[in-house]
This record gives C-alpha cells, structure tokens and sequence, in this order.
C-alpha cells in the first residue's frame, strides 16, 4: 500500500468514529478470542490477545 493509500484508509476511518463529544463513557477490554478447533495455541489454552473499545452513544446502545 503506498502512502497516501493509507493515508486515505485512515481518513475513511475517521469518519466513522462518532463525534467524541456525543461519546457518554467507554471502556477498553482486554479480550482472548478461543478458536473451537485447529488451532495449536488455543489447544494449549493460550488464545489469542485481542484489545476491544466499546462506548456508549446517547441512544444507549453500547457500541465496538
């Protein structure tokens, strides 16, 4: 991807997120996603680390 590729992949992005100033509260998790089968980490128990930014909208609709 050439810079301004991502440039424009970011920006796409940004205006997706809600205005901030209508963001109530918000929480980052730290979440382990398990996969039922195949995988050699989750058949040790290790998972895999996943961060997860879940807000809350005036509606009251939690949203990630």
């Amino acid at each position: 991807m050439t810079r301004k590729g991502a440039l424009d992949a970011r920006n796409k992005l940004v205006t997706r997120i809600p205005n901030l100033g209508d963001v109530l509260r918000g929480s980052l998790l730290e979440r382990t996603l398990q996969h039922s089968s195949g995988c050699s980490k989750c058949a040790r128990g290790e998972g895999h680390p996943l961060w997860v930014l879940r807000w809350v909208t005036p509606a009251a609709r939690p949203a990630s």
